[in-house]
C-alpha cells in the first residue's frame, strides 16, 4: 500500500477512535463519577493500554531501546502529551466550551506552520486550500455561539493546548525523519500517568468524588474501558501518523473528530445538532473528501508513480527520501548498520530537540 495512504489510515481510525469521547464522558459522569474520578481512571487505563499496544509492536525490550535513542524527544513528547491532556480539560473548565473548541482546533493551522519550520515540510496548494476551508468550517460551526464573548487571559490555555498537540506532532515527524531508529511510542503512557497526579490534586479539591472503584458501577468501567480504548487509538495515530504524512495533513484529518463527536451524542441522548453544527461539519466533510481525491489525482499523474510525504517503514527502518512535499535535503548522508539515510537540512530551532 502507499504509504501515505497509510498514512491517511492510521489518522482515520485513530480520528474514528476519538469521536464517541463526549458521549462516553457524560455516559459516565451519569453514573455518579465526579469528573476528577473520571480522569484518574481514564487517565490510569489509557497509559496501560498505551502501553500494551506498544509493547506489542516492537517488544518491550525493543520499546524501551528505541525510546532511549532519543531520550530529550522522548520526554519532550511525554510534557506535550501532558499539557494537552490538562489544558484540554482545564480549557472546558475554565472557558466558554465553543471557544475552547475553536482555539483548540486551530492546531493544524500550527501543525503546517511547525512542520514547515521544524521539519521542511512544503504545503501543497490542495493542503493549503483545506486548510482555510477547514477554518471556515469551524468558524461555522463555533462563531455564532461564541461571537459575543470579550477576549480574556484564560483563552491562552485552549490556544496553547492547540499549539501542544500541533508540536506534538511536529515532534514525531521530526524524530521519523532525523532518527528513524528511535520511538516516540512511549510517550502517551508516560504523558497520561503523569496526567494522573494532577487529577488527583483535582480530586481532593473535591471531597465528594472517589478514585476507588468500591462506588463505581460495572456500567461506568464499561464506558471508561471503550473510551480508553479509542483515546488510546487516537494517541497511537499521533506517534505513527507523522512517519507517512505531514503533521499538517495528520491534524486535518484529525479534526474530523470536533464535527463527527456531536453525533454519537445525538445517537446517545437525542440532542439534535444545531444547524451551524451540521452545516460546518458538512462543510469540513466536503473539504477533507476534495483535498484527498486531489491528492490521489496528483499521484496519478506523478510521472515517477505514485507520490508521498517523507516516511518511514516501520519494518526496515529506511527512510524514503522521495516527497514533492518537503525541502531537498541537503545535509551529508548519515549511516547506520550499513543502510543509508539522508538527513534533513538541519535547523536552529530543531537542534534542541536532537536526544
Amino acid at each position: 500500500m502507499e504509504s501515505r495512504k497509510i498514512g491517511l489510515l492510521i489518522a482515520l481510525v485513530g480520528m474514528l477512535g476519538a469521536t464517541p469521547d463526549a458521549m462516553l464522558l457524560r455516559l459516565e459522569n451519569d453514573e455518579g463519577a465526579v469528573s476528577s474520578t473520571i480522569l484518574i481512571w481514564r487517565y490510569l487505563l489509557v497509559g496501560a493500554i498505551q502501553f500494551a499496544i506498544a509493547s506489542s509492536m516492537s517488544g518491550v525490550r525493543g520499546l524501551l531501546r528505541a525510546s532511549t535513542l532519543a531520550p530529550k524527544c522522548n520526554f519532550a513528547a511525554a510534557l506535550l502529551v501532558t499539557a494537552s491532556n490538562l489544558g484540554f480539560v482545564f480549557s472546558l473548565l475554565w472557558v466558554d466550551p465553543a471557544k475552547s473548541l475553536l482555539l483548540i482546533s486551530l492546531n493544524s493551522l500550527w501543525a503546517a506552520l511547525l512542520g514547515y519550520a521544524v521539519c521542511g515540510d512544503e504545503l501543497p496548494a490542495r493542503t493549503a486550500l483545506a486548510q482555510g476551508g477547514a477554518l471556515i468550517s469551524l468558524a461555522v460551526v463555533f462563531v455564532p455561539d461564541c461571537y459575543e464573548l470579550k477576549p480574556d487571559a484564560l483563552d491562552l490555555i485552549p490556544l496553547a493546548t492547540g499549539i501542544a498537540m500541533a508540536a506534538y506532532l511536529t515532534l514525531a515527524r521530526f524524530v521519523a525523519l532525523r532518527l528513524p531508529r528511535s520511538s516516540l511510542e512511549l510517550s502517551p503512557a508516560l504523558g497520561s500517568l503523569a496526567s494522573i497526579g494532577f487529577a488527583v490534586a483535582m480530586q481532593r479539591m473535591q471531597p465528594s468524588g472517589h478514585a476507588s472503584g468500591s462506588r463505581l458501577t460495572p456500567r461506568f468501567f464499561l464506558f471508561l474501558s471503550l473510551n480508553a480504548a479509542g483515546i488510546a487509538l487516537y494517541n497511537t495515530a499521533l506517534v505513527l501518523c507523522p512517519r507517512f504524512i505531514t503533521g499538517a495533513e495528520c491534524a486535518l484529518v484529525l479534526l474530523g473528530e470536533t464535527v463527527l463527536g456531536p453525533v454519537w451524542v445525538f445517537f446517545a441522548f437525542g440532542d439534535a445538532p444545531d444547524p451551524f453544527t451540521v452545516y460546518g461539519g458538512a462543510l469540513l466533510l466536503l473539504t477533507l473528501l476534495v483535498h484527498e481525491v486531489a491528492g490521489m489525482r496528483a499521484a496519478a499523474l506523478a510521472p515517477d508513480g505514485p507520490a508521498g510525504s517523507d516516511s518511514v517503514d516501520s519494518t526496515s527502518g529506511s527512510l524514503f527520501e522521495r516527497s514533492p512535499h518537503a525541502r531537498p535535503h541537503v545535509s551529508p548522508p548519515i549511516s547506520r548498520g550499513g543502510t543509508l539515510y539522508l538527513s534533513p537540512r538541519a535547523e536552529p530551532a530543531s537542534a534542541l530537540l536532537l536526544p
